[in-house]
């Protein structure tokens, strides 16, 4: 499939929308609608372990589209020139929970969450971090709440079907709680 054309919808302030025309091998034409960050497309998400507390940092937070609070991980998107992973990473884990890196354990490369909708990929951190949870460092646009959490917490969350699941922290908490899920 090749890309030949690509028609700019919409642009907002952050995202804008097009409509692509590929064509498949067999000559076809196909259009698809998508999503694009302005600017950027990569981020990172944290997933952050409390040395001293010796629990999980998660957060929940009031995301518009959905109306409601998502529980998940620190994000933020990697948008300042030359800013790299680990800067993203110590900058998002102050801003969102107040905390301090402490170790990076390991970087994923970057995957896709939504493709058939958009671009934007992520990679995922699993660090060690320290200190005390704090909202003082929040944007003001930012509604998040950081909380502690150990693996029996994790399993009484798994088990509240109202809880608004942020895609990638269902699959980590799922992977913490069920390491090998198939016996293998």
């Amino acid at each position: 499939m090749k890309i030949v054309n690509s028609e700019l919808k919409h642009s907002g302030k952050f995202l804008e929308i097009y409509v692509d025309t590929a064509k498949t091998d067999s000559g076809k034409e196909v259009k698809w609608e998508r999503c694009s960050r302005k600017n950027n497309t990569k981020a990172v998400m944290i997933v952050p372990y409390h040395v001293s507390e010796k629990k999980f940092v998660m957060i929940s937070e009031y995301r518009i589209p959905i109306q409601g609070r998502e529980l998940g991980f620190p994000a933020g998107l990697i948008d300042k020139e030359n800013e790299s992973i680990e800067d993203v990473i110590k900058r998002e884990l102050k801003e969102e929970t107040g905390l301090d890196l402490k170790e990076i354990i390991t970087i994923s490369p970057m995957v896709y969450s939504s493709s058939g909708m958009t671009d934007e990929a992520i990679s995922i951190a699993y660090v060690l971090v320290d200190g005390k949870v704090s909202d003082k460092f929040l944007e003001g646009s930012e509604d998040i709440k950081s909380i502690l959490v150990d693996k029996s917490d994790l399993t009484y969350f798994m088990g509240i079907p109202e809880i608004h699941w942020g895609a990638k922290a269902w699959t980590i908490v799922y992977s913490i709680l069920n390491p090998n899920p198939f016996k293998l």
